[in-house]
């Protein structure tokens, strides 16, 4: 899959995460700490500008594999609002949705939108059956924003994520191709 998708939504666009991106990342990050420090298992205040860096550079290397798809999430001017990622399960022709969005952007419908474009795109550009978004018990606002993107709710798996020693119930959602018929 080439890197050039640029998907446009009412108040969002998605584009793939560059390395450019990484100072607006961290940024974004360091300013939403309190929050994602408590729902993304992935944040540490520890993170440097290059640990972005890093991680931006991944994430181009796994798209051209296409095992992970990051795309960026940013305002019509052009702001960082954060990110929305696909982790692709080849032999299911699934993917794992996840996606966060800096604080002072919270509340305006952003994680929905970008949840449902990169669902679509997933779904009927890159030919996968199912998006799964999967959700610690406690996010309750991520758990909203699934919701609101029209991603089916399906259930609770007990225990099924494991976060600094500790296991969470998960709340899964899922988009299917016929779900944007």
């Amino acid at each position: 899959m080439t890197r050039d998708p640029q998907l446009g939504g009412e108040s969002i666009r998605l584009r793939p995460l560059s390395v450019d991106d990484a100072t607006d990342m961290h940024q974004a990050a360091f300013e939403s700490a309190a929050e994602l420090e408590t729902t993304v298992p992935w944040f540490s205040r520890s993170m440097t500008l290059e640990s972005f860096t890093e991680w931006a550079i991944w994430a181009a290397d796994a798209w051209d594999q296409g095992e992970h798809y990051e795309l960026s999430i940013l305002a019509p001017d052009g702001t960082y609002l954060g990110s929305v990622g696909l982790g692709v399960d080849a032999a299911s022709k699934s993917a794992n949705l996840q996606y966060w969005v800096r604080t002072k952007s919270t509340g305006r419908g952003v994680a929905s939108e970008a949840a449902r474009l990169a669902s679509r795109w997933a779904l009927q550009e890159l030919g996968l059956q199912r998006v799964e978004i999967f959700i610690s018990g406690h996010n309750v606002p991520s758990q909203m924003a699934a919701r609101k993107s029209g991603a089916r709710f399906e259930g609770v798996l007990r225990n099924k994520i494991r976060w600094e020693d500790r296991a969470y119930d998960a709340h899964i959602f899922s988009f299917v191709p016929s779900d944007f018929a």
